[in-house]
């Protein structure tokens, strides 16, 4: 037989941004969401350097 305890089945959430999509175990560690917040940061720093490089080449 198999026990599991409630604590060891976590909920995961999926964030989908810019096509990439990142499964997050647990929301409420911290970690988890500074890592989050850095990750989403960078895609949005390199799309406006993108951006801004493309406008630049225009």
């Amino acid at each position: 037989m198999v026990e599991t305890k409630k604590n060891e089945i976590k909920k995961s959430e999926n964030i989908e941004v810019s096509g990439t999509i990142f499964t997050i175990h647990s929301m409420e560690s911290e970690n988890a969401k500074k890592s989050v917040a850095q990750i989403i940061r960078k895609l949005i720093l390199n799309n406006v350097d993108t951006l801004n490089r493309s406008n630049l080449s225009a």
